[in-house]
């Protein structure tokens, strides 16, 4: 009988949940190709209203990704900038380097924003100039934790399947759905290229009874911004 109890208490601590310092749940990694494992450096997690040494001040933070050497790009709402005039950021790779950034340009109606790093990162993601196919298997790279004393940044590789939007050539949609904290986390395919930018949970207007879908901005939308910002040449 000890034997027994023991063995049921082993197993309750094993499945006990890993938690973050949201609350939420840090959930587990798929197997993904070497390709995207490559991709995972140049993703990051971005603080809003926080400098590297004060990240304690941070009021918000979003997923975000290198689009160049000195260029991160993020969802705006994920960095409540509507709110403030040009504020701070912290940009923290996942080998809990630090970077600070300033504002360099948020288009409010599609809600990408471009953080403009004070030091260069070596390398950055591959913009996928394409439409993603329907049933194409992507992968999502997202923000779980981060370790205060260390500064290491987990990161999750999360697979997902994509099912374009009939009405939309800008965005597409794809399965199992994001959570709150997840945008402006990129979503990448088998290569390792970026097809997108996490940013919503949506419903379908048309039928509501649908199941909710996670709503990615292409980056076909994100390149053209890209080549719309004026501060992002300072790179």
């Amino acid at each position: 009988m000890r034997t027994a109890l023991f063995a049921a208490f082993a197993l309750c601590a094993c499945a006990t949940a890993r938690v973050n310092s949201d609350g939420q749940k840090i959930r587990r990694s798929d197997p993904v190709p070497a390709a995207v494992e490559a991709a995972v450096p140049h993703a990051v997690v971005v603080y809003v209203e926080a400098t590297c040494d004060h990240l304690e001040d941070a009021v918000g933070h979003g997923g975000g990704f290198w689009v160049t050497p000195r260029i991160v790009v993020t969802a705006g709402h994920a960095m409540e900038v509507r709110q403030r005039m040009f504020p701070d950021f912290a940009i923290v790779e996942p080998d809990g380097r630090c970077t600070d950034g300033q504002y360099a340009d948020w288009n409010d109606q599609i809600d990408v924003l471009f953080v403009l790093a004070r030091k260069s990162h070596e390398g950055h993601l591959t913009l996928d100039a394409r439409l993603p196919a329907k049933g194409e298997t992507a992968y999502q790279l997202s923000y779980e934790s981060r370790d205060e004393r260390s500064g290491l940044v987990e990161l999750s590789r999360r697979r997902l399947t994509i099912e374009p939007l009939a009405d939309s050539t800008v965005y597409f949609s794809a399965k199992p759905i994001p959570r709150e904290g997840d945008s402006g986390s990129p979503l990448v395919d088998a290569g390792g290229g970026v097809l997108g930018m996490t940013i919503a949970i949506g419903s379908f207007k048309d039928d509501l009874e649908k199941p909710r879908v996670g709503v990615y901005l292409s980056s076909l939308a994100i390149s053209y911004l890209l080549s719309q910002c004026g501060p992002c040449e300072e790179e």
